[in-house]
């Protein structure tokens, strides 16, 4: 007697499943840490791919840009259009206060502990003559 369709179904539910209690054994120490360094490298590699994007559009400022921030990403999408809801007009630049990298900070000689104040073309010059 030939099985009917729904039989045939269950048959072959049944036979995948016999597939299951097989041990499957994964390297964790060493694959984990593989792909942990990978992701970080390719984490870095997009970071930088984006940075050289916002030097591109708005000017060397693009390098201090921070993507973790939500007030700059939404500056960046949305600024200068108008919100749905209220229709208030998002602002099409701001200004944010930035931490420094270390390697971009002036060089102060050491006897000075005061803060030296320059504008933003004075730096960028500094850092221009320097490289």
């Amino acid at each position: 007697m030939r099985p009917r369709r729904l039989d045939a179904v269950f048959v072959i539910v049944g036979e995948s499943t016999r597939l299951v209690p097989r041990r499957i054994h994964v390297d964790a120490a060493g694959h984990l840490q593989a792909v942990e360094r990978q992701a970080e490298e390719d984490k870095e590699a997009a970071l930088e791919t984006f940075r050289s994007w916002c030097v591109s559009v708005m000017g060397e400022d693009g390098r201090l840009f921070n993507p973790a921030s939500s007030k700059q990403i939404q500056t960046l999408l949305f600024g200068g259009s108008a919100n749905q809801k209220t229709g208030e007009i998002l602002e099409r630049e701001r200004e944010f206060d930035v931490d420094l990298p270390a390697s971009e900070l002036p060089v102060a000689d050491e006897e000075r502990d005061e803060e030296v104040l320059v504008t933003k073309e004075e730096f960028y010059a500094k850092v221009r003559d320097a490289a």
